[in-house]
């Protein structure tokens, strides 16, 4: 008995190893230059997890980049919006690195979310910590790779028609 439930247990960990296909992508303005729409949105409807990388250049002239795990994903009329999960005080320092606001005064600290979608729009919100006022407001475009986790395979629902 043993040894059938530990062949189970491997079995299940070997399937289901991730593996991350690009399925569309944006450059710094906005422009498709990979993918298309509605596969994204088929992979999505399906059940694919997905991830997105964004990047540009940062405050400091410094190019930066992140990859965000969305903790939802909605659409409306022709857009993908891929919602980044909460973080808290972070800011880029001077090498353009995410760090933490380093700050004594319990006011200064602050909540954020942010929005990004398939033109390469992203959107951040920044909220007192307690969040009961909105702090900052930031949109800027940025170049995007929206990656989908093809480990299984694709069902029949189409995005596509």
């Amino acid at each position: 008995m043993r040894k059938s439930v530990f062949f189970i247990m491997m079995a299940c960990s070997l399937s289901t190893q991730a593996d991350w296909h690009k399925a569309y992508e944006t450059d710094n303005s906005g422009n498709v230059i990979y993918g298309e729409l509605c596969i994204l949105k088929t992979y999505i409807e399906n059940g694919y997890d997905v991830k997105v990388n964004i990047s540009g250049n940062g405050p400091h002239n410094n190019y930066w980049s992140a990859s965000i795990y969305p903790s939802s994903i909605s659409f409306k009329e022709n857009y993908v919006y891929a919602k980044a999960a909460p973080g808290i005080s972070e800011k880029y320092n001077e090498q353009g690195l995410v760090d933490f606001q380093n700050t004594s005064n319990a006011a200064d600290m602050y909540k954020s979310e942010s929005i990004i979608d398939s033109s390469g729009r992203v959107v951040t919100q920044r909220y007192s910590l307690n969040g009961d006022r909105l702090r900052e407001k930031t949109i800027f475009v940025a170049a995007t790779k929206w990656f989908v986790d093809t480990a299984s395979p694709l069902l029949s629902k189409s995005a596509c028609q």
